[in-house]
């Protein structure tokens, strides 16, 4: 059975599984300071890729307005 997914359905998927892991690593790691960056990782990243894409999407969006078509 094969799943299709828009993008806003893999974006939705993502972002539970990155939820569900950070809780799991939360609860699984031995100490605090493990406990904190298993669960800082992840949004760390996401911020990072966020950040890129909307620099990305913005250049997208401008390059019509900006005489370049």
């Amino acid at each position: 059975m094969a799943v299709r997914l828009d993008t806003d359905g893999w974006s939705l998927l993502a972002a539970g599984v990155t939820v569900l892991y950070a809780a799991v690593m939360h609860w699984c790691m031995p100490t605090p300071t493990a406990r904190l960056r298993a669960f800082a990782a992840p949004l760390v990243g996401y911020w990072m890729i966020g950040s890129g894409t909307a620099c990305t999407a913005l250049g997208a969006y401008l390059w019509p307005h900006l005489g370049a078509a």
